[in-house]
């Protein structure tokens, strides 16, 4: 069964307003409404709620959606849910650990996503956690990398950005930078930010953070770097749109957030992603600064966000891979992505001239599953809009 939804009807946009979503992705998208901001969902008919489940877990918000699923379909989802919570409680103490050692070094750091993320839900456990994301300044790199070294953290991999170390079972990962080449370099206000750290608490424990307005911009730089690279998930998209719904009334939108988002070139795309939070995702309508958003642009976010799943993890757009490889050339592009994807370079240096080999490997076993299971690939023919036109559309 499919479902014709119209975006916000009353604002006689034409025949351009209407895209088809399937049922089940309806009940998935009413029932993050219920979760957030207490709406009562309105599930269709004829839902399959393992395909609302695997909807769910694919986005990395099982945990949030679990107490609106109706009663009779709920085990399964709270068992879920008490394991994110779970995992959400071991984060928050290694996270303090973390904090405790760099206070007792002096060396000044925030945490960034992922709990000062979760601030601005109804109830920070909600929130799925990965990896703990904290921020030092330049001239403290080499002294936090030795720190961690020094301290049980086990140095994993690297980029231009940041440092990846494990420590029980947890990922932390070091950046001496947060700016990103998918958009205008701010690190001048992420640094200030730095500097002007403030004081969060979560229960029992606190951690330093960035200020509420360099903190949103994190999460608006955060949607546009994965969408431009390995894919957009809800999750990212909620984080955003909690900190809008707490933060960001159109007065703060004007005076204070707006000059962030111009100097980033991030306007547009916090324009579109919020008025697309409204129509779909329940912000409320007190919000109006994104009213002149185009919605054609917002309704394809939506079907590419639906599809991607978590960071990407769904399925990997090709308009991305195709990207990369005119950027960076075929061979330059496999041998990176394999060294991203490939465990074992980043363990045994020998490995690593063979992660070409890995990559294009991967790829081919990719297209022979699509062909055994049917399914499309990259589900080309669900867009009206290729990505690179919806990345030009945002910019």
């Amino acid at each position: 069964m499919y479902v014709n939804c119209f975006i916000n009807p009353s604002k006689e946009k034409g025949d351009s307003s209407l895209i088809t979503i399937d049922s089940d992705q309806v009940c998935f998208l009413e029932l993050i409404k219920a979760s957030l901001f207490n709406i009562c969902p309105s599930i269709p008919e004829n839902v399959n709620w393992n395909n609302v489940y695997d909807f769910a877990k694919t986005q990395c918000v099982l945990s949030l959606v679990a107490s609106s699923v109706p009663f009779e379909h709920r085990n399964e989802w709270i068992i879920g849910s008490y394991q994110c919570k779970a995992y959400y409680m071991r984060m928050l103490y290694e996270q303090d650990m973390l904090v405790r050692l760099f206070n007792s070094k002096n060396i000044p750091l925030v945490i960034f996503k992922g709990t000062a993320a979760s601030l601005y839900y109804p109830n920070p456990t909600l929130r799925t956690f990965g990896d703990i994301d904290f921020y030092v300044s330049e001239i403290n790199w080499d002294l936090a990398c030795n720190l961690l070294k020094e301290n049980g953290y086990k140095f994993i991999t690297s980029d231009v950005r940041h440092q990846e170390f494990q420590k029980n079972e947890m990922t932390f990962e070091l950046h001496s930078k947060i700016s990103s080449k998918h958009y205008n370099d701010v690190e001048s206000i992420f640094c200030n930010g730095l500097k002007n750290a403030v004081e969060y608490k979560i229960g029992n424990y606190s951690f330093p953070g960035l200020p509420p307005y360099e903190n949103g911009l994190v999460l608006l730089g955060h949607i546009m770097q994965h969408l431009k690279s390995s894919g957009i998930g809800l999750r990212q998209i909620i984080d955003w749109m909690m900190f809008v719904h707490k933060e960001l009334n159109d007065s703060a939108w004007e005076d204070s957030f707006r000059p962030y988002a111009v100097e980033a070139g991030l306007e547009k795309l916090a324009v579109i992603v919020t008025y697309m939070c409204k129509k779909w995702l329940g912000l409320s309508d007190s919000i109006t600064w994104c009213d002149n958003a185009d919605e054609e642009v917002a309704d394809q976010l939506l079907i590419w966000i639906l599809d991607d799943g978590n960071l990407g993890q769904y399925r990997a757009p090709v308009e991305n891979v195709k990207k990369s490889m005119r950027e960076e050339g075929i061979f330059k592009y496999l041998q990176r992505a394999g060294l991203e994807n490939w465990l074992l370079p980043q363990k045994y240096i020998v490995f690593k001239p063979f992660a070409w080999i890995f990559q294009l490997c991967k790829y081919i076993h990719m297209v022979f599953a699509s062909l055994f299971t049917g399914k499309k690939m990259f589900m080309k023919g669900k867009h009206k809009m290729s990505l690179e036109e919806l990345w030009e559309r945002l910019e």
